[in-house]
């Protein structure tokens, strides 16, 4: 009997001695995967991080490309205004001129009234009647009087002819639309929500609104782009077409204009 006891608690403590040795490994399995788990999860917060940061940043981005494209849009509505302003100018010139070349005509067909009547004068007036000398002095001083109108006038016309020739060649030339051709820049920023760029290139360079210009990276061509709004060294322009497919426009490319004719 007493060697069943000894049997049996041998046995007792060799099946707890397993049961401690499994329950030891599998805590020891337990903790590094707890630990994998840890590391992990502070890999996953600091990617988080990392992407609510670049969030941050681009949305500051959008925020300062959007307000540019307010401003410079204001800015072409300022200038389309003065335009505007010119050409009504000149309108209200040209009318001005008309009536001062009746003005000048008139006053032409008045001073040969007067010639032809001081000439009448002179050939019946008596040397010794003082009313018919008067008369004709008065006559010439009226005379004299026209002619130095008609000079100011002459003058005046030619000043507004002048300006008249300067605001139509600032108009044909704001009109013409033409760049020089093989003008080449870079993109300075792309926003694909609205979908626009800025581009290097501004009134200084000779870049106008409405001209399309390629964008290329390297010799591949990535897209075209229509200008909308120049300020004197940049300029914002329209994305307009995309024949690379899944090749987007980056910052860094490069613009050129090729000429049509």
């Amino acid at each position: 009997m007493g060697k069943i006891l000894l049997y049996l608690s041998i046995a007792l403590s060799i099946g707890t001695a397993v049961v401690g040795f499994i329950n030891h490994g599998t805590l020891a399995t337990t903790k590094d995967e707890l630990a994998a788990s840890q590391s992990s999860l502070e890999q996953t917060k600091s990617s988080s991080a990392k992407t609510d940061a670049e969030l941050k940043k681009t949305q500051g981005d959008l925020a300062t490309l959007t307000a540019e494209k307010e401003s410079l849009t204001a800015n072409l509505t300022a200038s389309n205004q003065k335009a505007a302003s010119a050409e009504a100018k000149v309108a209200e010139q040209t009318v001005q001129l008309t009536q001062k070349d009746a003005q000048i005509t008139q006053l032409e067909t008045d001073n040969k009234a007067k010639d032809t009547r001081i000439a009448d004068l002179e050939t019946k007036s008596n040397p010794a009647g003082e009313g018919a000398n008067n008369q004709l002095t008065e006559l010439q001083n009226q005379l004299a009087e026209k002619e130095a109108l008609i000079v100011t006038l002459q003058a005046k016309e030619a000043t507004q002819k002048a300006q008249i020739a300067d605001l139509t060649q600032k108009e044909v030339d704001r009109q013409k639309l033409r760049m020089r051709d093989g003008l080449e820049g870079r993109v300075l920023a792309v926003n694909p929500a609205w979908n626009f760029v800025v581009l290097s290139l501004g009134d200084r360079n000779g870049v106008v609104n409405n001209a399309e210009m390629l964008v290329k990276r390297g010799s591949q061509l990535v897209g075209k782009v229509k200008v909308t709004s120049v300020e004197p060294s940049s300029s914002i322009a329209d994305i307009v077409s995309n024949p690379s497919g899944n090749v987007t426009i980056q910052p860094g490319d490069n613009v050129i204009f090729k000429s049509s004719e």
